[in-house]
């Protein structure tokens, strides 16, 4: 119930606000000028360099790319990009999509150290793995368990769950295979707390998390993983948006 009445929060977030062409934040910079999370306005300076980029994200959640060499203005890249009927995104929604875009943002050489911890999470950010403690699922979707370093010989996978209902799940991982989905003879995932281990290789915890609703624009379907806990989900969904960032 909690899961749902969060998604109806986001829902009501979106509810329609007429959008502004003068306003739209940075949420990706390389080489460029302002900063990501920085609110620009229609004649806020814009500056990317040779070989950089940034993108806009207008208060309607559109994203809008604009490759170096570049000087202008925030309309020069927005022109053009809201419609009469676009509306604008309000509240905890934005603020969890500009904290996303922060963090979403790093570059290789800021991960750094915790790279490693978190490697094995993008390589599959839509599988479980020991790089993920909290995990999004949509209603009677079936989760996969992922690993980076394939066993060399048949392995069990085991899966308990300490609290009503109790369980103790176990399959095997095949030798070579880097992923095992949900065993169809296992009772379906629920919200709630799991420990799973793959033969030796240590215990995980795991918060399993089931949206009842999903929803339809991948932008606050991101701000929605990102506010239930589901970083490395709704990281690699931002990422995705901005991959498909319209060029101006």
């Amino acid at each position: 119930m909690k899961h749902l009445i969060i998604i109806s929060a986001i829902m009501f977030l979106l509810a329609p606000v007429a959008a502004s062409a003068a306003d739209g934040f940075v949420i990706e910079a390389k080489s460029a000028q302002p900063d990501v999370g920085i609110q620009v306005r229609g004649d806020t300076q814009v500056s990317v360099d040779d070989g950089g980029h940034i993108v806009l994200m207008t208060e309607a959640g559109q994203m809008v790319r604009k490759d170096g060499p570049f000087t202008g203005t925030a309309d020069d890249i927005l022109a053009g990009q809201i419609g009469s009927a676009d509306t604008a995104m309000e509240g905890g929604l934005l603020g969890s999509l500009l904290e996303l875009a922060e963090v979403s943002g790093k570059s290789e050489e800021q991960l750094g150290a915790v790279r490693g911890a978190t490697q094995e999470g993008a390589d599959r950010p839509d599988a479980i793995s020991t790089a993920v403690s909290d995990f999004c699922l949509a209603e009677n979707q079936a989760p996969v368990f992922y690993t980076s370093e394939a066993p060399a010989v048949d392995e069990p996978l085991i899966v308990r769950r300490r609290v009503r209902p109790i369980q103790f799940l176990q399959t095997t991982w095949p030798a070579g295979a880097n992923s095992v989905a949900w065993p169809a003879d296992w009772p379906p995932a629920e919200d709630g707390r799991y420990v799973w281990a793959l033969g030796s290789r240590g215990t995980v915890a795991l918060r399993i998390i089931v949206l009842v609703e999903v929803p339809d624009s991948d932008l606050a379907a991101a701000a929605l993983q990102y506010d239930l806990g589901c970083e490395v989900q709704a990281k690699a969904l931002f990422q995705s948006a901005l991959a498909a960032a319209q060029g101006g």
